[in-house]
């Protein structure tokens, strides 16, 4: 894929805007998907490059329903690792 093929240039992510207090979500993603999650959040977001492909990302949500969307729309291809209280409420 060629660089312009990123959404909206200089768009961030719903989640990094609202009211509330930002927390920093850990977001484990498998194989498949990771590729996609770098290019969407940026190489700065990976925290941690795992043997089986997949990747820990890190990012700062202040939205968090937007945020639990964002993971749910992975299915079963992304698991919040913390915080605890984001990790509970997204549980089905």
């Amino acid at each position: 894929s060629s660089p312009n093929s990123v959404t909206e240039v200089g768009e961030d992510p719903p989640w990094r805007y609202g009211d509330g207090d930002s927390i920093n979500a850990r977001l484990l993603v498998d194989a498949q998907h990771a590729p996609w999650v770098i290019e969407y959040l940026g190489t700065n977001s990976v925290r941690e490059r795992r043997n089986d492909g997949s990747v820990v990302v890190e990012e700062e949500a202040r939205n968090l329903e937007m945020f639990r969307s964002f993971v749910l729309t992975f299915l079963e291809g992304a698991e919040i690792l913390a915080p605890d209280e984001l990790r509970s409420g997204i549980q089905v």
